[in-house]
C-alpha cells in the first residue's frame, strides 16, 4: 500500500558551488538520499522506540581518524597558546617598525623568533603546521569520499545549522594557523588582534558544532555521537 510521503523523506539539496569546491561545492550523497522519516525505515537507517538511531551509518574510519586527530591538534595548540601568553616567556621591550617602541618575542626584544631559545612559541609554530597538514589531508579525503545519509533525527534546520557550521570549522582551521604566521612574519604585536580574532571565530564555531551535539546527545538521546566514534 503506498503511504503518503512524509515530509522528512525529502532533504533539500544544497544549490551553487559553496564554500570550499570539492566539499561543499557539489551536491553530496547524504543531501540528495532519501533519509526515512523516524519509525519509517525499512531494512535503511532509521529510529528506534526509544528515539535512538538502529542502524543509522557512521563516518568511514579515516574520517573518524582524521576528524579526532584535528581536535587534539587544536587542544595542545590552544593549550600552549595559552602557556605562551601566561609565561610570557621570551618577552621584552624592543623597537617597531619606524623606530617606534614595540613589543616583540625573543631575546632582549628583537622580535618572534620561533626556532630561538623560546621553546613554547617553537612548539605553538610546530602544532599550528601540524594543524595545517591535517586539514589539508581532510579536504584531499573528502574530495574522494562520499558522506553518510545524514542522521535521521536531524532536523531541516539542524541540517543546515550543521553545514554551515562544519564550513565554518573547516575556513578556520587554515585561517587560525596562517594568521598567526603573518604575525610572526611581520614581527609586530600590533597584527596580534586578527590572530586573536580568528581563535574567537574559531570558538564560536566549535561552541556551535558542540552544542548541536551535545543537544541530541543529553536532551534527544539518539545518540548521535555514536557516527564519529
Amino acid at each position: 500500500m503506498l503511504r503518503r510521503p512524509h515530509p522528512a523523506d525529502a532533504v533539500p539539496a544544497r544549490r551553487g558551488r559553496g564554500v570550499l569546491p570539492g566539499v561543499h561545492g557539489r551536491e553530496r550523497a547524504r543531501d540528495t538520499a532519501r533519509v526515512p522519516a523516524p519509525g519509517h525505515g525499512a531494512g535503511g537507517a532509521g529510529t528506534g522506540c526509544d528515539g535512538t538511531m538502529n542502524s543509522s551509518p557512521g563516518y568511514r574510519p579515516l574520517t573518524k581518524v582524521l576528524h579526532w586527530s584535528v581536535v587534539v591538534a587544536f587542544a595542545a595548540q590552544f593549550a600552549v597558546g595559552y602557556a605562551l601568553d601566561a609565561s610570557e616567556s621570551g618577552r621584552g621591550r624592543g623597537r617597531g617598525r619606524g623606530g617606534e617602541p614595540g613589543r616583540g618575542r625573543g631575546r632582549g626584544g628583537d622580535g618572534y623568533e620561533p626556532f630561538g631559545e623560546d621553546a613554547l612559541l617553537t612548539v605553538h609554530v610546530l602544532v599550528g603546521a601540524l594543524v595545517v597538514v591535517l586539514g589539508v589531508a581532510r579536504l584531499l579525503w573528502r574530495r574522494h569520499t562520499e558522506l553518510p545519509p545524514w542522521a535521521p533525527t536531524l532536523t531541516a534546520f539542524e541540517r543546515r545549522f550543521a553545514h554551515r557550521t562544519e564550513v565554518a570549522l573547516y575556513a578556520l582551521t587554515f585561517v587560525v594557523p596562517v594568521t598567526g604566521a603573518i604575525l610572526l612574519a611581520s614581527d609586530d604585536d600590533g597584527l596580534l588582534w586578527v590572530h586573536v580574532t580568528a581563535q574567537v571565530c574559531f570558538l564560536a564555531a566549535l561552541a556551535c558544532h558542540v552544542g548541536l551535539v551535545l543537544k541530541h546527545q543529553l536532551f534527544d538521546r539518539d545518540r548521535l555521537l555514536r557516527r564519529m566514534l
